[in-house]
C-alpha cells in the first residue's frame, strides 16, 4: 500500500532483508571463485521533500483528538457557571450585585477558557512525551518528526480554538435552566462540531477554499499542516482570522443572553 507510511516502511525493511540474503550468497560464491568481495558501486541516498507532501490520516487525527479533548475540558465548567448557578439559585443574586453583567460574563469566560487551555496543555505534553518515547514522530509527521516549534504553534492554535468554543458554550448554556438541560443542548452541538472535524481527516482534503473558514475543520487542517511543516501562510491567516471572528461573535451573543431577564426569570419577552 503506497498510501500508508507504515506499509511502505515495512516493505522497505523486508526488501533490505532479502537483499542482504542475496548479497551474502554472492559473497560466498565470489570467495569460492577466488574473486574480491568489494562492491562494484558505492552510492549514497539524499532524501528530498515535496512542496506539498501527502497528508497522512494519522497526522490529521492527532490534532483532531487534541481539539476534541480541549472541547471536553471546557464543557462542564461552562455548564456549572451558567445553568449550574441558575439551578442552585445563586445566579439571581449574582446579577443583582452592582457589577455590570458583561463583567460577570467575562470573569466566567476567563474561568472556562483557563480550564480549556490547561486541558489542551496537558494533552499536548502527553502527546509530545508519547511521540518521542515511542519513536512515532517520523511515521506520523514525516522525516522531520515532531519539533518543539511545531508543538508551540499547535498549542497556540489550541488556545485560539478554546477561546472560540468557550464563548459558544457560554452562549448556549445561558439558555438552560438546569444542568441536565444544558447537557441536552450540548449533545447536538458536539455532534455538529465533530462532523467537519472528521470530514477534514479524509485523505486529500487541504486547507483551501471553504475548509479555511469552516469552524473546527480549519484548525484541524492548519494544525496538521503545522505538524507536517507544510502550512500555507495565506490560508493560515484566513483560518486564524475566521476563528477570531467566530469567537468574538459568540462572545457578543453570550453577553446579550447572559443574565437577560426574559431568560433568567422566564418572562414573556424574547431574549432578542
Amino acid at each position: 500500500r503506497d498510501d500508508s507510511a507504515l506499509s511502505v516502511d515495512l516493505a522497505r525493511r523486508l526488501e533490505r532483508l532479502l537483499q542482504a540474503v542475496n548479497d551474502s550468497q554472492w559473497r560466498l560464491r565470489l570467495q569460492k571463485l577466488g574473486g574480491g568481495t568489494d562492491p562494484a558501486v558505492d552510492f549514497e541516498l539524499h532524501p528530498i521533500r515535496d512542496k506539498k507532501p501527502y497528508s497522512l490520516p494519522l497526522a490529521t487525527l492527532v490534532p483532531l483528538i487534541l481539539i476534541l479533548m480541549t472541547i471536553t475540558g471546557a464543557v462542564y465548567p461552562a455548564i456549572n457557571l451558567t445553568a449550574g448557578e441558575r439551578e442552585r439559585g445563586t445566579l439571581e443574586s449574582l446579577v443583582a450585585t452592582p457589577i455590570p453583567r458583561f463583567a460577570v460574563l467575562v470573569a466566567k469566560y476567563i474561568a472556562v477558557l483557563t480550564v480549556a487551555i490547561l486541558t489542551a496543555l496537558m494533552n499536548i505534553v502527553a502527546m509530545t512525551v508519547t511521540v518521542h518515547s515511542t519513536g512515532l514522530g517520523s511515521i506520523l509527521f514525516g522525516v522531520g518528526g515532531l519539533s518543539l516549534f511545531a508543538v508551540v504553534q499547535v498549542f497556540c492554535l489550541m488556545v485560539m480554538f478554546a477561546a472560540f468554543f468557550s464563548a459558544v458554550l457560554l452562549a448556549l448554556t445561558s439558555f438552560a435552566r438546569s444542568f441536565k438541560e444544558a447537557q441536552a443542548y450540548l449533545i447536538p452541538l458536539m455532534l455538529f462540531a465533530m462532523t467537519p472535524g472528521f470530514l477534514s481527516a479524509v485523505p486529500g482534503v487541504s486547507l483551501t477554499g471553504w475548509w479555511a473558514v469552516t469552524p473546527l475543520a480549519n484548525m484541524v487542517l492548519l494544525a496538521r499542516d503545522v505538524l507536517e511543516q507544510g502550512a500555507d501562510p495565506k490560508w493560515a491567516i484566513v483560518a486564524i482570522a475566521s476563528t477570531f471572528v467566530y469567537g468574538l461573535s459568540a462572545l457578543v451573543l453570550a453577553a446579550n443572553i447572559f443574565g437577560n431577564d426574559a431568560i433568567l426569570y422566564g418572562s414573556q419577552d424574547s431574549w432578542e
